[in-house]
């Protein structure tokens, strides 16, 4: 008869004993075993050991070349091919196409690992009394390790990782069409968007805004840390945000504003500049859902000068005060 340790997934006790903290749920397990195959302990260290050394995930890569330039050349060596009436030009292609595949399903399994890592070490520590009974998507994860197999750049790896913990975490949090969308952004494209979150504003319906860089603000501080035209547009081309032309406020329903994570009510300090400047409009970029979903994925951090600016603009061009609640 099993004990109520015996009984404990495998597959967690594992995972605790390599990366010392049980952090990984049963969706967070299920996605590695979809993508590494059955976890073994040694499994699990070779991941751990890509975070304690990202050079050893590089070494790992290009060893796969020079393990499929060997593979290629014994696959002319061997005597059923040999044998058989196949040309030397055809025996060439097949090897050729071996050593292609075997370099190239390698480099996945190796990025899919290095994720995997990334996942647990990020994963937050969830009480079992507190883990979801919904499991994730069997369509969802293939389309995910389909994406995340091909990364190679750390910071992208990350990202995915993130992406990972949040689905697995809050299945359906994170869409299909968000993945899609990571799957052709690069490190250029992570950091634009990085950028746009963190010089970004969204009100109490969680809607963010991001202020264009064509309008002139009239503070320096303001304009000198919003994104350039050309990242506006190209996060634009990519599904992240949509523009939109708008009043910056609407003082029958907006009440308060956030900066980053925190939380200012707005106060009308000034009736007659306020009322001299309200329907003027200025164009904004929206987060579309996708961006909405990413965002909460990707590590930004307020940029302080944006936020100072951000508040003398609400003063002095609308006579309105942001007090932090």
């Amino acid at each position: 008869m099993m004990n109520e340790e015996n009984e404990k997934p495998l597959v967690e006790i594992k995972i605790q004993d390599v990366f010392g903290v049980e952090k990984a749920s049963k969706n967070i397990a299920k996605a590695l075993e979809s993508s590494v195959g059955p976890i073994a302990q040694p499994v699990l260290a070779r991941m751990k050991s890509y975070l304690e050394d990202r050079a050893s995930y590089a070494r790992a890569l290009n060893q796969t070349k020079s393990i499929s330039l060997v593979i290629s050349e014994s696959i002319k060596e061997i005597d059923f091919i040999n044998s058989s009436n196949i040309s030397d030009e055809q025996k060439d292609i097949l090897s050729r196409a071996i050593m292609s595949n075997y370099e190239s399903s390698s480099r996945h399994q190796l990025n899919r690992e290095i994720i995997g890592a990334y996942a647990i070490e990020s994963a937050p520590v969830i009480p079992s009394e507190n883990t979801t009974e919904e499991e994730v998507d069997d369509d969802w994860l293939n389309l995910f390790w389909e994406c995340a197999e091909k990364i190679t750049k750390e910071d992208v790896q990350r990202v995915f990782a993130n992406i990972l913990v949040s689905e697995s975490v809050h299945p359906g949090a994170i869409s299909r069409k968000t993945l899609q969308i990571l799957s052709v952004m690069d490190s250029t494209d992570c950091m634009s968007f990085q950028h746009a979150c963190s010089v970004s504003l969204s009100d109490d319906s969680g809607v963010t805004y991001l202020m264009a860089s064509t309008t002139d603000y009239e503070d320096i501080r303001l304009n000198q840390n919003l994104l350039n035209p050309q990242d506006e547009f190209h996060l634009a081309s990519l599904g992240l945000v949509t523009s939109t032309q708008s009043q910056v406020f609407d003082k029958e329903t907006d009440t308060h504003v956030f900066i980053g994570d925190d939380r200012y009510q707005i106060n009308i300090v000034d009736e007659a500049l306020f009322e001299e400047n309200e329907e003027i409009s200025y164009l904004f970029f929206v987060f579309s859902p996708a961006g909405e979903e990413l965002k909460e994925c990707i590590s930004h951090k307020v940029v302080e000068e944006f936020a100072r600016g951000i508040k003398d603009f609400f003063l002095g061009r609308l006579g309105i005060e942001l007090v932090k609640c």
